[in-house]
């Protein structure tokens, strides 16, 4: 792919699409002018998503400087305290880079980044790879003919990468102890299973543990464990024919009344609501 970039040409309001196209492109950085700060951007909303493949660039945030090589993208979005520049020990950076913005695309940056940080790793052959090459490409040929093709390309990349983040992804930047307690959850989140026993498991006292816990992850430990019955519930009414009562056992909730409201208000329908609709099916 040759260097160069482009931006989705529709107003930004023709219909309330809530996951939209901006900027994108392939670029080659080699000045040490390239160097963006997340609170000089603008007031606008903006996700952005750049994935490295040759050469490495500088990121910081919280605090934290990190080295963004081959294979790594950082996820950031605007505004917001970061940084991300080309240092003077690096020749170049090159990358693919796609802006987005929408609300739910921002709602979907936002817990990507709270619960995994902002650097992810990618392998060449990963969707999310597949979806930015395609972005890039289509959007510089001029074959994104309306908003409606713009924002399922948006969609698409956002879901791509939540799938990335939450299914396969590992955190390589969290402490091996957050890796012990979600590995813990994982496995255990069918049984009656608390914060005690998660903190336990990390070596951690309760308090320590919960603090800890959501500083990496930007959930509280009981929120994340309900968060994985919920979706195993969503994933067994899709793919099962089981009663709903059988889905609340199966996925940790005995109380199925209480596993109904907890669905509705993560859903915002009801379990059999759900099924019918074949809503992520």
């Amino acid at each position: 792919m040759e260097f160069g970039s482009g931006a989705v040409p529709f107003p930004r309001h023709v219909v309330p699409l809530h996951a939209m196209l901006g900027g994108c492109g392939y670029s080659r950085e080699t000045s040490t002018s390239y160097d963006w700060h997340g609170l000089k951007r603008g007031e606008a909303e903006m996700a952005l998503i750049q994935y490295t493949v040759a050469g490495y660039g500088m990121l910081e945030y919280a605090g934290k400087r990190r080295r963004v090589g081959v294979g790594k993208a950082i996820v950031l979005h605007f505004p917001y305290e970061n940084r991300y520049w080309l240092p003077s020990d690096s020749e170049h950076w090159d990358f693919l880079y796609v802006c987005l913005y929408g609300g739910e695309v921002m709602r979907i940056w936002r817990d990507i980044v709270g619960r995994h940080g902002p650097v992810i790793a990618l392998q060449d052959a990963s969707p999310v790879v597949e979806s930015l090459v395609r972005i890039v490409r289509e959007v510089r040929e001029g074959s994104v003919r309306s908003p409606f093709e713009a924002s399922s390309l948006a969609y698409d990349l956002a879901m791509r990468l939540l799938d990335e983040v939450t299914v396969h992804h590992q955190g390589s930047d969290r402490p091996p102890f957050i890796e012990t307690a979600i590995a813990f959850c994982r496995e255990h989140f069918r049984e009656d299973v608390g914060v005690d026993e998660v903190a336990c498991c990390a070596g951690y006292s309760r308090y320590h543990f919960t603090r800890l816990f959501k500083e990496w992850t930007g959930f509280a430990p009981a929120a994340y464990i309900q968060n994985l019955r919920l979706r195993h519930g969503a994933k067994l009414l899709s793919e099962t024919s089981l009663l709903v009562k059988e889905v609340a056992v199966e996925s940790g909730f005995p109380d199925c009344n209480y596993f109904c409201r907890a669905f509705r208000r993560s859903f915002g329908v009801s379990p059999a609501q759900f099924r019918k609709s074949g809503m992520f099916g």
